[in-house]
């Protein structure tokens, strides 16, 4: 079946959704979405440049030698803000199923930085070097080949909708819900204007620019319908929008075991320790207790809470931030109840840049805020997912830790040498007064 043109949009979600009866048996159900959606997106793309492509590779070979960033010119030739310079597209990956993975791979390494950067989020050269081995990759590229998504044949709305409802569906095959990946449109829409409505300049003053920050912007649907607002309220005005997910650093949550899989029977003296809020002090350092442990068996059983080296273990109740890196030492301990269990892409996100982080007054007023509770924190992973961390880049994070560091430590040396100044006073003081109450020291 070949859907080139026209078909209803339930006719498109369904067509590509067939793509899943070629993976069932090499993928399980809950990985088809990270073998489908990436293609989507780069079919979308490579539909989008079709009409440009010739003149993109002109003048890409124009400049070739002449300019050492040409991505804006290329771009406006392009008429997006990506292009690329395969000489391949969909069409010319099918017609040599030999050479599918190397052509497939050039294909994708001729697109502009930046969309090579939007395609790498999803991992797609893991998912085709996957698919190859499978010897399903002709056939998954052969299938998306086969749909038609240029502009002209589904608009931006409807690219939308379908991609969204394909979330959705790799939701359900997950035992996720749905609603946790993406907002219906006319929700979206409602939520702009109200945002938007109490901003006078934004909606009439010419050449106004203002900016949109989406904490968790998931598919960026609130961005796009942001931007597409705009231009219907103020045709002279420029909003630029920002979005970030947490879950884009590659951060793993676990909650530590309930009352349902760990009985306070099992608990045993001088075993694998369990660590729980009251087991962090408030410089991050872990102080388990003996009597609260588990033998060998049992914490065997429990290997999904098992904490590894540089994991951050942050307590779920109690005090708002206390958060402790797991050292060699502690490696193999276990995630406590009232814990939970943060698992860093170190690449992306350092665990120690996040404990500093969740330490800081600003992060512990949102944990605060998120807790539902006016004296005892209880912190949940979606609270945790919310959180707006910065997206800097690794080299940094570690830059600004090392300086954090380094004035933690002065202080807590000043703060030591401090409490044994106070204790030497305290010493005198009582020195002082039983020699006067003695008669030793003569009192005018």
């Amino acid at each position: 079946m070949t859907l080139t043109a026209g078909g209803s949009f339930s006719d498109k979600v369904n067509f590509i959704w067939s793509v899943a009866d070629l993976l069932r048996g090499d993928f399980k159900p809950h990985e088809y979405g990270r073998v489908i959606l990436p293609f989507v997106v780069v079919r979308r793309l490579d539909c989008v440049l079709s009409d440009t492509k010739r003149a993109v590779r002109t003048k890409a070979a124009q400049l070739e030698g002449r300019i050492d960033d040409p991505e804006r010119v290329l771009c406006a030739v392009a008429g997006a803000d990506f292009y690329n310079t395969s000489p391949l597209d969909f069409g010319g990956l099918t017609a040599d199923a030999a050479n599918i993975l190397g052509n497939l791979q050039g294909y994708i390494g001729g697109f502009s930085p930046g969309a090579r950067d939007v395609i790498d989020k999803f991992r797609f050269d893991e998912q085709i070097i996957r698919l190859a081995g499978a010897g399903l990759l002709y056939q998954v590229v052969a299938k998306f080949a086969d749909i038609n998504l240029h502009p002209d044949v589904v608009g931006e709305p409807e690219m939308g909708y379908i991609y969204e409802e394909l979330i959705r569906r790799f939701s359900e095959q997950s035992n996720e819900t749905a609603g946790e990946h993406f907002t219906p449109r006319e929700v979206i829409r409602l939520m702009v204007d109200l945002l938007l409505s109490e901003d006078d300049r934004l909606l009439r003053d010419k050449g106004v620019v203002k900016t949109l920050f989406d904490p968790a912007c998931g598919t960026g649907g609130m961005l796009a319908v942001a931007e597409d607002r705009m231009r219907e309220l103020n045709p002279d005005g420029h909003l630029e929008v920002h979005g970030q997910e947490l879950r884009q650093l590659g951060t793993r949550l676990v909650t530590g075991p309930f009352g349902t899989i760990l009985a306070a029977s099992e608990y045993i003296d001088n075993g694998v320790p369990i660590i729980n809020p009251s087991h962090i002090d408030r410089f991050g350092s872990l102080k388990p207790d003996p009597s609260i442990s588990l033998s060998p068996a049992t914490a065997a059983r429990l290997h999904r809470h098992t904490l590894r080296l540089d994991d951050l273990v942050i307590g779920r109740k109690g005090e708002v931030g206390r958060a402790a890196l797991i050292g060699r030492a502690a490696d193999g301990w276990i995630c406590g109840s009232d814990s939970i269990a943060v698992r860093c892409d170190p690449t992306k996100l350092l665990p120690g840049f996040l404990a500093l982080a969740l330490s800081s007054n600003y992060y512990r007023q949102q944990l605060a805020a998120h807790s539902g509770a006016a004296t005892l924190m209880n912190v949940n992973e979606p609270t945790l997912l919310s959180l707006q961390i910065p997206d800097v880049s690794v080299e940094r994070q570690s830059a600004i830790r090392r300086t954090v560091e380094s004035s933690l430590r002065h202080q807590r040396e000043a703060l030591r040498v401090l409490c044994s100044q106070i204790g030497l006073l305290r010493e005198r003081r009582q020195a002082l007064i039983t020699a006067a109450v003695t008669g030793e020291l003569e009192v005018a």
